[in-house]
């Protein structure tokens, strides 16, 4: 049997142990698969400082379930429309989070009741034409 040749200027491979917080995170294949979130957006959320997972020695990222958790809330406000500045503040300060989402939400409905609105208007002026594009449609308001 022959040993494997190995010079002696090169350092022996030491067997590290594992890294408990690495193994036992979510990479961001799992994590976008869990939130709905394509990877560029979490890399992007990253990047703007709403998520900080570990990283290995080759860079791959891993998210404890406190970095899932806050990606879940970061995705659900997203789809809200609501924007990364105010996001940042939600999770910066969670005693104030639920009065600034209810006023976010708020803000949001106003905006949907007019655009509902807007709607059903140009819903009954159609139903009133058989033209479609008629100066009454090409001068309302629209949303």
């Amino acid at each position: 049997m022959t040993q494997a040749f190995e010079p002696a200027f090169l350092p022996r491979r030491r067997r590290s142990a594992p890294d408990v917080r690495f193994a036992s995170g979510a990479t961001i294949a799992e994590l976008s698969a869990l939130t709905g979130a394509t990877a560029r957006a979490l890399r992007h959320y990253e990047d703007e400082g709403l998520l900080s997972p570990y990283r290995s020695r080759g860079g791959t990222r891993s998210f404890s379930p406190e970095q899932r958790r806050r990606a879940q809330i970061i995705v659900r406000l997203r789809d809200l429309d609501m924007p990364i500045s105010e996001i940042r503040a939600v999770l910066d300060d969670p005693a104030e989070a639920n009065h600034r989402i209810l006023r976010f939400l708020d803000a949001q409905s106003v905006l949907l009741d007019q655009r509902l609105s807007d709607v059903r208007n140009l819903k009954r002026r159609i139903g009133r034409t058989d033209v479609v594009f008629d100066d009454d449609f090409l001068t309302g308001p629209v949303a």
